[in-house]
Parts: structure tokens; C-alpha cells; sequence
């Protein structure tokens, strides 16, 4: 606690509630260094493909964006986009592993419900079978 209150004293600026001009935030506009995005893609992206993905990707982080395209045969379709912390998967696997996903959980729910009648999953389709 003493050395702070030396520090105080020496400091003028702390006294006043100012920070020291070391810490001084810059007033110029300063030019922000470009995000990383890696996109992969089956394909390589054409020049106007990157420029324009580039674009939107800006427009979404508020900073300037540096697209690094990186050909993934697995991928098949669509692209996978890594921004910083965020991945967007807008390629046709992704879109069916969401849909895989979404059915498991509808038919689990189904299966919850069923489970909860008195009648049997076999009684049920029985019953389907002989009224057609």
C-alpha cells in the first residue's frame, strides 16, 4: 500500500484520475490488421469468388478480412468458413448431418411418446397393416 501512495504522489496524472500518457489511447484512425478466414472448398476459388466472399465476410466482422482458400475434396459441395472463433459449415455434408441430426430427434421424441401409450411400437404397426 505504501509504494502506491509513493507513486501517487510522484505521478500527477494518477492523482487527477487521468491515465499516464504511456497508456493514452491513439486519436488517429489506425488501420486494423486483417482477420484470417480459411475457407474450404471443394474447388478452388476463382478471384471475384474470393473478392466477393472476402466482402461479406468484412461487412459481417467490421474488419478487414484476408480469405485463405483451401481445397478439401471432402468437402463435395458448398464451403466450410473459419472466421477467428466461428465455423460455418455451409456445405452439402454439413447441411446433412444437420438434417441427420433433426430426424434422430424427432423420432426419439416419437419414440417418447409411444412409449408412453399402453399399446406396443408392433402392436401399432400391426393395426396399420390390417386396415389397409
Amino acid at each position: 500500500m505504501e509504494n502506491w501512495r509513493r507513486r501517487v504522489k510522484k505521478d500527477s496524472s494518477l492523482r487527477s484520475g487521468r491515465r499516464p500518457a504511456a497508456a493514452e489511447p491513439e486519436t488517429g484512425k489506425r488501420e486494423r490488421e486483417p482477420v484470417k478466414a480459411t475457407v474450404r472448398t471443394a474447388q478452388p476459388l476463382t478471384p471475384e469468388m474470393t473478392e466477393m466472399l472476402a466482402a461479406r465476410l468484412q461487412k459481417f466482422s467490421r474488419q478487414p478480412v484476408e480469405v485463405v482458400n483451401v481445397v478439401d475434396p471432402a468437402v463435395v459441395a458448398g464451403m466450410v468458413v473459419q472466421l477467428g472463433s466461428r465455423l460455418v459449415d455451409m456445405s452439402l455434408q454439413g447441411q446433412l448431418n444437420e438434417l441427420e441430426r433433426r430426424i434422430e430427434k424427432a423420432l426419439a421424441e416419437s419414440m417418447r411418446t409411444l412409449s408412453s401409450w399402453d399399446v406396443s411400437v408392433e402392436e401399432l404397426i400391426k393395426r396399420a397393416r390390417a386396415q389397409k
